[in-house]
């Protein structure tokens, strides 16, 4: 089952969209489900207070006392939950129109873990009287996978390897068993439970910024994976690297310090779900795909616990070592980058010359 969450105020809104959704899941053989938390006061991690409306049947379920999120979704026994204005960790939220700054009172934005007001606006806005076949479509594709239903047919089209070396991971056209039909990637693993790893770490770091593709399903050793249109870094390097122009010099620089942010970020979201440091282990450019205004990274299977400050040592050391960047003064470029890790982050210690050399040296 998948499951999504609804922000809005205005009930009719709510009941008058999930009639609309449900019919649109229907026509597809999907039940839908709907919870609405009745205790919006409360944040929502673990347990979950409301009621549940199937509506294929017009039956409901009164929820009222603390319920186990394993019961309720037992209980609901739907496809697809949409969940109304809950904080639940690492499920997609979206908006309902119309939206205005001033529409949302305190007890909504408090459900909505480290977001004022400002930055709701940035979240995806659906209205869906204009085009629900969309809608239905990007719920699907977004919606965090609770109970794995299979939904991946075996037939699949072929399209290309995207790792022509180890020949691991293609592009490929998949059908759901509901008539999407979706390009994605397709990741082989030597376990099922690497791939379920691989999986549980996306979800962990989706659930405040989206720097992982969007996972569409695990079937044993095989990892299905949203399609994102970009190039790696490796590739942006080899475009962008030969030209030893003061612009195309800055503009390598603003890709390398938005690879550091990613970086950060996944240590950032590792350290508040664990409570202690992880590092991602593999620095290497073809891990980190160029795509619009975000870096994504693409290989959680070498998360482990250990010392940050290690991946960025490691990645300036492939920097310094890669004979692709022809920039005048590679130093100044690296130097860039230490000034920018020490000044804008805090780690238990600061990234120096030494530690990339010791790096490189590894890497060499």
């Amino acid at each position: 089952m998948k499951v999504i969450t609804v922000l809005c105020e205005n009930e009719s809104l709510v009941m008058k969209f999930a009639e609309q959704l449900s019919n649109a899941f229907e026509k597809r053989g999907l039940k839908m489900g709907l919870f609405i938390n009745k205790a919006m006061s409360i944040e929502v991690d673990t347990l979950f207070y409301g009621f549940v409306t199937r509506y294929e049947n017009y039956t409901s379920l009164n929820v009222k006392q603390a319920f186990e999120i394993e019961d309720l979704i037992s209980s609901c026994n739907c496809d697809f939950l949409v969940t109304v204005n809950i904080n639940l960790s690492g499920v997609p939220k979206i908006l309902l129109p119309p939206y205005e700054n001033d529409c949302f009172n305190e007890s909504l934005i408090g459900i909505i873990k480290n977001t004022y007001i400002e930055a709701l606006p940035s979240l995806p806005c659906f209205d869906p009287n204009e085009d629900l076949e969309s809608l239905v479509a990007y719920l699907w594709l977004n919606g965090k996978t609770m109970i794995n239903n299979k939904n991946i047919k075996l037939n699949e089209q072929f399209i290309e390897y995207a790792d022509t070396a180890k020949r691991n991971v293609a592009v490929v056209k998949i059908q759901s068993n509901y008539g999407f039909e979706i390009t994605c990637i397709k990741k082989f693993f030597s376990t099922n439970e690497a791939a379920q790893q691989e999986a549980f770490y996306a979800s962990v770091l989706n659930s405040t910024m989206k720097v992982y593709p969007q996972i569409i399903d695990v079937v044993k050793t095989v990892l299905y994976r949203e399609f994102i249109e970009g190039e790696k870094l490796d590739s942006v390097v080899r475009e962008y690297a030969y030209d030893e122009g003061e612009r195309v010099y800055y503009y390598l620089e603003s890709i390398l310090l938005s690879v550091v942010d990613t970086i950060n970020f996944i240590h950032s979201e590792l350290e508040d779900h664990y409570s202690e440091s992880y590092m991602i282990g593999n620095t290497s450019f073809v891990n980190f795909l160029i795509a619009e205004d975000t870096v994504y990274y693409l290989d959680l299977n070498g998360i482990r616990p250990g010392d940050c400050v290690c991946d960025f040592e490691y990645f300036a050391a492939r920097v310094l070592a890669c004979e692709e960047i022809r920039t005048n003064d590679k130093r100044q470029l690296i130097n860039g980058l230490i000034q920018y890790i020490n000044k804008s982050f805090y780690y238990d210690r600061e990234i120096k010359w030494s530690g990339i050399e010791a790096a490189f040296e590894l890497l060499t």
